[in-house]
């Protein structure tokens, strides 16, 4: 946050009816986490303040009030828990348990890789929270090692930790999208469909869980390297990724990274699989980090270009395929990050109607993306 920012919200800034702000905790491309009080109990929370245009925008204000109902029904032990939402002229705000034991992000940050055996059993938690999000037909949409907390300090071989935040960020965001085509969601993570046709469903959520477990035992991501973040969207649909690891543990990572989403497990059944694989590998130690490859295999007939945009000249041009918009040239997106994006692209017609009204979205956080 600014000096101005620190300066306007001082640690007896109220927050609604009901909390203070106390700390800051963080900033991300949606908002500002803050450590807040209730003001009747004491209880310290986690406070996520949407960024100002969001509260402006009366429509994102009906979609955060229309959530609330779905936000605080998520009960789940690896889900980072809603406590309230708060509409108080120009903030919205997400109050949500205060989770301490820092993110997955912060792990990798300090051991660069982890264990297959401590790798499976985050990804798999995180897809436990996943399975009983899609039950009540709601996705996440931001998948990533920022979003999923841990509940103490990490230690090897510890099971039962994981909470899964920021569910609900792209609900709010999502009525914004509906009126252009754009990226919604952190480049890294996101699933072809996603990028190539704006679709997001359980399936979509699986994927950036697979980014994320590739992420976990190699230090990186899959598609990471040079250029943009269009650039690292655009090897999502049209290239494969590759990783040196043991057969069953490469099948189960590949499959939640399908192409299609028909091919990906669901997330209960892939939890299920990482789990068995866990108890295999338990004595495997953790890889060496590797680095960004120089080049990537493509697939062999992409299924279509990203939405909106041309390619540039640092991504390859695929075959024509039937549908697929040319828009002119390819917007300046910035260069590819973990921060969750939300940019409009060139080409602002509406994605084609599906057959079927999609699953709910929506959720909070204890740390921003």
């Amino acid at each position: 946050m600014t000096e101005q920012g620190r300066a306007q919200y001082g640690r007896s800034e109220p927050l609604g009816a009901s909390y203070r702000l106390v700390d800051l905790l963080g900033t991300g491309a949606t908002g500002e986490v803050w450590r807040a009080e209730h003001t009747a109990t004491g209880d310290h929370v986690a406070a996520k303040l949407l960024r100002a245009e969001l509260a402006a925008d009366p429509t994102v204000v009906e979609r955060f009030v229309r959530e609330r109902t779905v936000l605080l029904g998520l009960q789940h032990p690896s889900i980072v828990r809603v406590r309230d939402l708060v509409v108080e002229g120009d903030r919205l705000a997400i109050v949500m348990d205060l989770v301490g034991g820092g993110s997955a992000r912060d792990l990798l940050a300090g051991a660069g890789t982890l264990p297959p055996r401590d790798a499976l059993t985050i990804t798999a938690e995180t897809l436990d929270a996943l399975a009983a999000a899609h039950e009540q037909d709601v996705t996440h949409r931001d998948v990533k090692p920022d979003n999923v907390l841990l509940a103490t300090p990490w230690t090897p071989g510890t099971t039962g930790d994981v909470r899964v935040s920021d569910f609900g960020i792209a609900s709010v965001m999502a009525d914004r999208q509906r009126t252009t085509t754009g990226l919604l969601g952190t480049p890294q993570y996101m699933a072809p469909e996603s990028i190539s046709q704006g679709r997001s469903g359980p399936a979509a959520d699986v994927y950036g869980a697979g980014v994320m477990l590739y992420e976990l035992l190699a230090g990186r991501t899959p598609f990471a390297g040079p250029g943009t973040d269009f650039a690292v969207a655009y090897r999502h649909v049209t290239s494969d990724p590759q990783l040196d690891v043991p057969t069953a543990l490469w099948s189960a990572v590949s499959s939640m990274l399908a192409k299609d989403p028909a091919a990906r497990p669901a997330a209960a059944d892939a939890a299920a699989t990482l789990r068995r694989l866990a108890r295999q590998v338990a004595d495997a130690h953790a890889l060496r980090p590797t680095s960004d490859p120089e080049s990537f295999a493509e697939v062999e007939r992409p299924a279509t270009v990203v939405r909106g945009v041309r390619p540039t000249d640092e991504t390859p041009t695929p075959a024509p395929t039937a549908g697929a918009d040319d828009a002119g040239p390819a917007p300046v997106l910035g260069r590819a990050g973990s921060q969750t994006v939300f940019r409009p692209l060139a080409d602002r017609r509406s994605c084609p109607p599906a057959n079927r009204r999609p699953p709910h979205e929506a959720g909070g956080s204890a740390r921003t993306g």
